[in-house]
């Protein structure tokens, strides 16, 4: 039952929400009538085939509601086993779930514990329901993707409740499924899983391209699709699989080749495109790859991974990427040739292939900003303890993927070099490596920005100790008489030399990560010290929630797209600079090839600056599921490449799109500069996304075969303004 429902609602695309209600009585186990203002009052829990739901009552919570940084954590001991789940120095916790639970966004996030480790349960928006009633917060997870956990007829709960200007709430109970106390009120008016934000999943489709050979050959667009995935509608017929692209610009096409049984090889040859005056795009200009199944923490298969040559898989659909680079030098114009096809060992009929150059050249660096980070420390994850030379290698390899698809690496290897005179309090700063890395990183590499920690003070509520330790004083505070002589130094000091170097708009300045409210002052202090050094200086911060408390302060806001949205929606701070950080629609393998691109279409529309990832390349320790041939990507947020042997990492699909996202943007700074047109034309003005004022996207274009069409019409109002 449960795979047909997602079958279906991967052919019908996103589905309108039921109407009906079901109004569920959630057993109360736990209560102190005596509890106070904020303070929990009653806690109920109930677990059936479908679904289990977590109930707390919370005094105040209309109020509480109302304050910035409303989080719950709800950690249990679902089996009942202390000696399973959750351990921590000095003793076992026996905590199995955890939920993290954001309740200005109705959003979480769960995680299932084994000792130290946690695992990510890869929960989507429509498995789960965050609802408030009265004063109960109902959290409601589906069963299915809570299948490896045991439920007690007794189980503990702890609910961590945070805001901010309060003291935690910790209560840790027993609840006992056999005893109810009675019911929680008022009860749950469950409407559906995802009521709040439903999920937008592809549309799949497919443009044939007609053979007489049994063999079904379509474009895919760049779909994301299962193992098990049905032959999607057949939407058109092609004569040839078609691609366009400016010159300097790389572009891919997608197709499957799709049989009646898995095939055991499949090989794609490309020839030479023939275009105008006879003039050649060589085969070797063309890359190959062979798209690989994989899955994640709930079994579910995509194809994701950009393999060199043919894996046997078990699916009937066999994913193919066909990439090239055209030549700076290339002449506009129409180049037709075709793919030769092999299949199983025997030579099949060749496919038409042909090429659109657009008769104008793309930017060496992208027009948007990109700091996807890449962390050395991740590496030993998969391949374990490696010698410094193959960790080196790998690395290096990661580099050059993130370069080959344009993505900036957020972090420089190397700073300048400090030294402090205590006596005379003054500091100087050594630039000669520095230069040198800024040099290979924005001449010769050509990558857009990059994150200047030297100036981050602390992360959360706790200032960093790294200013102590360079100053040798044990009792460093911020604003105090040391920190007020040496902060400033450093600020105009770094200041004056990146405008030297001409970086500046390429330099991203981050003074904070993830600040609590108790660190408010400390942060509006240090501000307001570097703007007396530099007043024009823009200072950037982490951050969940658009804080009113450091508005006058901070510059440049870095968040999650419902804080972004806040900040664009109120007359105080719509003009602030804006980033986006790890949440571009990377976690979700069924999110639609289109959204991953119009994310790039979004930003352009509501001047978001840049996005950043705090990581892309997670590798995790080899997971070890249901099937040990299959590759899991268990953190699929964070990991957009995928180890094969040392230096030799592969890419994703999901890293072709992004690409492509990167190239529209590309576009439509292209046509504004040849137009002098701040908008585009009004026909194009449709794909462009809607970011709502709660935070949530509505995506406009539901395919990347119609977007392809959009972009095909903007390149050619390019050609007409140049």
């Amino acid at each position: 039952m449960l795979k047909f429902k997602k079958m279906l609602l991967l052919t019908v695309g996103l589905m309108a929400a039921a109407v009906s209600a079901e109004e569920i009585a959630v057993p109360m186990l736990w209560q102190n009538a005596a509890a106070g203002q904020f303070r929990v009052s009653a806690m109920g829990f109930q677990c059936d085939a479908d679904r289990i739901i977590f109930a707390v009552k919370l005094n105040g919570l209309e109020e509480m509601l109302k304050k910035p940084r409303f989080l719950m954590g709800l950690y249990s001991n679902t089996d009942g086993d202390k000696a399973t789940g959750r351990t921590f120095e000095g003793g076992q916790t026996g905590w199995d779930l955890q939920v993290n639970v954001n309740m200005a966004q109705r959003s979480l996030n769960a995680v299932q514990w084994e000792e130290r480790k946690s695992l990510g349960l890869g929960l989507y928006l429509d498995d789960y329901l965050v609802e408030t009633v009265g004063e109960v917060v109902y959290v409601v997870i589906r069963r299915e993707p809570l299948e490896r956990f045991v439920f007690a007829d007794v189980i503990s709960l702890r609910a961590l409740i945070t805001a901010e200007g309060m003291e935690p709430i910790r209560p840790d109970n027993l609840l006992d499924t056999t005893r109810p106390l009675g019911v929680m009120a008022p009860k749950l008016n469950f409407v559906r899983y995802g009521s709040i934000r439903p999920r937008q999943l592809m549309r799949p489709e497919a443009v044939l391209i007609p053979r007489q050979d049994g063999l079904q050959v379509w474009n895919t667009y760049g779909e994301r699709y299962g193992l098990d995935a049905p032959m999607p509608p057949i939407v058109a017929t092609a004569p040839s699989l078609s691609l366009a692209a400016a010159r300097g610009e790389a572009e891919a096409v997608h197709f499957a080749v799709t049989a009646e049984a898995p095939l055991v090889s499949l090989k794609v040859v490309p020839s030479g495109l023939r275009g105008p005056g006879n003039s050649l795009l060589p085969g070797g200009l063309f890359t190959v790859s062979y798209l690989g199944f994989v899955r994640n923490i709930r079994e579910e298969s995509f194809c994701d991974i950009l393999w060199p040559e043919f894996r046997p898989q078990k699916s009937r659909h066999h994913f193919v990427q066909v990439e090239v680079t055209v030549p700076a030098d290339s002449a506009p114009g129409v180049y037709r040739g075709e793919l030769a096809l092999i299949v199983n060992g025997a030579a099949a009929a060749p496919i038409p292939l042909e090429l659109e150059v657009f008769a104008f050249t793309m930017p060496d660096r992208p027009f948007f900003k990109t700091a996807y980070c890449l962390k050395g420390s991740f590496i030993g994850n998969h391949y374990g303890k490696l010698s410094g030379a193959d960790h080196k290698k790998e690395y290096a390899a990661l580099e050059e993927l993130a370069k080959r698809y344009r993505f900036s690496p957020r972090l420089m290897k190397v700073g300048a070099k400090r030294s402090w005179d205590a006596a005379t309090k003054t500091l100087s700063m050594d630039w000669a490596n520095f230069d040198e890395s800024a040099t290979i990183y924005f001449e010769r590499d050509k990558f857009t920005v990059f994150q200047d920690s030297a100036f981050q003070l602390g992360s959360h509520g706790t200032p960093y100790k790294h200013f102590a330790k360079f100053l040798q004083s044990d009792d460093l505070k911020i604003g105090d008489e040391l920190f007020s002589a040496f902060f400033p130094q450093l600020i105009k000091l770094t200041y004056e030399h990146y405008r030297d170097l001409g970086i500046l708009d390429k330099t991203l300045f981050i003074i904070w990560d993830e600040p609590y409210n108790t660190v408010y002052d400390d942060i509006n202090t240090a501000c307001r010290l570097a703007k007396q050094a530099v007043p024009e200086i823009q200072l950037g911060v982490f951050i969940d929630h658009a804080a009113k408390e450091l508005t006058a302060n901070i510059d440049v806001w870095l968040s999650g797209y419902a804080t972004l949205a806040s900040l664009r929606f109120s007359p105080e701070t719509k003009d602030k600079r804006a980033w986006c950080y790890n949440g571009i629609g990377m976690s979700d393998m069924n999110t639609p090839a289109s959204h991953l691109r119009q994310y790039y279409w979004l930003a352009d529309k509501y001047a978001i600056e840049g996005y950043l990832y705090s990581e892309i390349n997670a590798y995790t320790k080899p997971y070890i599921g249901k099937d040990p041939d299959v590759f899991y990507n268990t953190y699929a947020n964070h990991i957009w490449m995928y180890p094969d042997t040392v230096g030799n990492p592969r890419p994703s699909l999901r890293m072709t799109l992004t690409r492509d996202g990167l190239d529209d943007y590309d576009y439509m700074a292209l046509y504004r500069q040849a137009s002098g047109q701040a908008n585009l034309p009004e026909e194009l003005q449709g794909a462009f996304p809607v970011l709502n004022p709660d935070g949530t996207i509505d995506f406009t274009v539901k395919t990347n075969r119609e977007l392809q069409d959009v972009r095909y019409r903007l390149a050619k109002t390019i050609e007409q303004a140049f």
